[in-house]
């Protein structure tokens, strides 16, 4: 008959190779955090294969040497987690501190150190033995006052990673939404049975943590496979939608308001939470030509005062097409183009005024007589021109210079 140890021994290398997999199948994808995954499930991997020999041998030497191997992999994963909840996130300011990722590596390596140095001052563990349950032999181990320093160290990678799972999860929706929310109970699994190990009160007295995180990798797999984790589009997309200068209102296909960005509310005071679900014409309720110009599909320019200055914005709808075709939403685009109106409007006045006198100049003369002359032809009317010469006018420049002549022409103008 097959001992149970031999058996839960085979459910860890098992575990171990399924982790080692995963590793490999995410590094197929190219985003910012699969290097992070990969090694997460490296570090799983080597914890479960370093278990399963602890539970398969029962010479107490063996047993405490695979025990240090486990840490090689063990103590680096709250670590590694923490990187991938901000790198999954977005939250990545902090990882571009030197300081910062130096800092959250210190705890695990100087315990590596402590780890295996244990046997000199028993830091780490106090002592290590046998302790025989109902079934088999297990390594019993007292913990020491650094193993409580490590602890709390895991609690905070933990416990900051669930944070920015639950955040993430409240702001974003679908298939982001549902991957959070794996995440976040994945983060609690292997932490909750790493609180039983540390209060001595774990079932048969064993490591849980090992299985436990074999049942987050699983809940990897699941996340990876039906709602593709590794992708970074979805989070991408999310991240332009909200951090975008353009405003953007999303509208179903009865162009009631289901979502818009930040940038929406800005240009769009009277847009808030409470806009939600309301047709987009009680938003322009005062200016029929937008909603019009939204029902159409047509680009149109509009103008308001916001913080006290006129800005110029242009609008334009597209619609949101199914792969059949079919059209189940529109998603309406206003951009500020408050710049470029007032850059065509100094060039216009470059081009049509005088620099000296500030009125139209010839090129503006010739256009302006162009037209009328067109629309005299057009008409069968008259046309009066009047003409204006300032008399003694060289003998101003000849007497008092060119400057003077300038004041005189722009007190005439």
């Amino acid at each position: 008959m097959i001992k149970l140890n031999v058996l839960l021994s085979a459910f860890m290398f098992a575990s171990s190779i399924l982790t080692l997999f995963l590793a490999l199948i995410s590094l197929r994808w190219k985003t910012s955090y699969t290097k992070t995954l990969a090694f997460i499930c490296f570090a799983v991997s080597l914890y479960s294969f370093g278990y399963g020999m602890e539970l398969f041998n029962t010479d107490l030497k063996a047993m405490i040497f695979w025990n240090m191997v486990q840490h090689l992999g063990a103590l680096f994963i709250p670590t590694l987690w923490l990187i991938l909840a901000l790198q999954y996130t977005a939250q990545t300011t902090l990882l571009k501190s030197l300081a910062f990722r130096l800092g959250i590596f210190i705890i695990p390596a100087l315990t590596l150190i402590i780890c295996f140095t244990n046997s000199f001052h028993q830091l780490y563990y106090t002592d290590q033995t046998y302790l025989y349950n109902s079934f088999f032999p297990v390594l019993h181990l007292e913990k020491g006052p650094w193993y409580i320093v490590q602890f709390i160290f895991l609690s905070i990678c933990v416990m900051s990673a669930s944070i920015l799972y639950l955040a993430q999860y409240k702001k974003t929706a679908g298939p982001v939404r549902h991957v959070c929310l794996v995440m976040f109970f994945a983060s609690f699994l292997p932490w909750l049975t790493a609180i039983m190990n540390l209060l001595n009160v774990s079932p048969y007295y064993f490591n849980w943590v090992p299985f436990a995180a074999t049942i987050s990798s699983i809940l990897f797999l699941l996340a990876l496979f039906q709602w593709h984790l590794l992708e970074l589009k979805p989070l991408a997309k999310e991240k332009v939608f909200e951090c975008t200068s353009d405003a953007i209102i999303i509208l179903n296909n009865a162009f009631k308001i289901i979502d818009f960005n930040p940038s929406a509310s800005k240009v769009l005071p009277s847009l808030t939470s409470d806009s939600l679900g309301k047709h987009i014409e009680k938003i322009f309720k005062e200016k029929t030509s937008i909603t019009r110009s939204i029902f159409n599909g047509k680009k149109i320019v509009f103008n308001t005062v916001l913080d006290n200055c006129r800005c110029f914005f242009s609008i334009s709808t597209s619609s949101i097409q199914t792969d059949k075709h079919k059209v189940i939403g529109w998603i309406i685009t206003i951009t500020d183009i408050t710049r470029y109106v007032e850059m065509m409007s100094k060039l216009n006045r470059l081009a049509t005024k005088d620099d000296l006198t500030g009125i139209n100049n010839r090129r503006y003369f010739i256009e302006r007589s162009t037209t009328e002359l067109e629309r005299l032809n057009r008409s069968k009317g008259s046309l009066s021109l009047i003409m204006l010469d300032l008399d003694f006018f060289k003998e101003i420049n000849d007497r008092y210079g060119h400057q003077a002549g300038d004041v005189v022409l722009q007190a005439v103008a």
